[in-house]
């Protein structure tokens, strides 16, 4: 378990609001994610994609830790919570 500000974030388990792939984080994303508060952890594709996208963590402010790729077109790409949908 490793605290993030005033956080306690379980790495690689579910969220308490919905299953959610969140994988380890090395340190140094650790440390990306407590000052900036998102960070890129991967490239993911899914069945019927036909490329891959980045996958970005951040904190929804109603679910807590979420994992989503922006969704729109540059340079108005935006991060939505996948369980606020």
């Amino acid at each position: 378990m490793v605290k993030i500000k005033e956080y306690q974030i379980t790495w690689g388990e579910a969220t308490k609001s919905g299953d959610l792939d969140i994988p380890e984080l090395s340190f140094r994303k650790k440390i990306v994610f407590r000052d900036l508060g998102i960070v890129r952890i991967e490239n993911r594709r899914y069945a019927g994609w036909s490329g891959d996208l980045p996958f970005y963590l951040f904190r929804c402010k109603k679910h807590g830790l979420v994992c989503d790729y922006p969704h729109g077109w540059p340079p108005f790409e935006t991060l939505r919570c996948p369980l606020c949908q």
